[in-house]
């Protein structure tokens, strides 16, 4: 790994501690696939890990309308395969409130728009009885960011990286393929672990 030159290197250990600090709290991580960015965008599949990277949870979802087809483009999930899969609020009755409130603290890579679409996908009845069942999310992207280091002037702000360049940047293998809810959390994981394993 070849770091950019740049690179703040006490912001890039304060990333460091803080990735150290959310593994030792055992969390899950959890990731999403869905139907697209905006206000009215859906859950289509959902992925949770445990921090030894072993399968918690992980769900196709069928959302409330079709999937477009430029999103079917980028993960591969068709209107087809979602066409018997339970709904996200079925699911997050039955199954996933409950895997969620076994640990305190819950990994997310891109956090801010994965519990957005969590949010988003419940339906406005179980929004309004509050169904946010962990303690603590941490943004893996954000302290991805700052151990990067890559600055962006305009926004004056560390530049995100998406979680591919992440992974090539940090030489790490897929399990499975990107863009898909459980590689996509596993790989969460690895750069999570590749942060807090890193020395300066």
């Amino acid at each position: 790994m070849t770091l950019p030159p740049h690179a703040d290197l006490p912001t890039r250990e304060a990333a460091i501690r803080n990735a150290r600090d959310t593994l030792a709290l055992d969390p899950l991580i959890v990731d999403t696939e869905t139907t697209g960015l905006g206000d009215d965008a859906e859950i289509v599949e959902i992925a949770v890990v445990d921090s030894q990277g072993s399968i918690v949870f992980d769900s196709l979802v069928r959302p409330s309308r079709p999937i477009p087809g430029e999103a079917s483009d980028i993960h591969g999930i068709t209107n087809a395969a979602v066409a018997v899969a339970p709904g996200f609020a079925q699911l997050w009755a039955a199954e996933l409130k409950g895997v969620l409130r076994t640990v305190p603290h819950v990994a997310i890579y891109n956090a801010d728009y994965d519990v957005r679409l969590i949010t988003q996908s419940l339906g406005r009845r179980q929004r309004q009885r509050g169904n946010r069942s962990w303690a603590g999310v941490t943004s893996i992207m954000d302290l991805y960011a700052q151990f990067w280091g890559e600055w962006h002037d305009y926004f004056q702000s560390y530049t995100w990286q998406k979680l591919e360049a992440a992974a090539y940047q940090c030489g790490l293998d897929w399990e499975g393929d990107a863009h898909r809810a459980l590689a996509d959390a596993k790989m969460s994981l690895k750069v999570l672990e590749f942060m807090a394993a890193f020395r300066q």
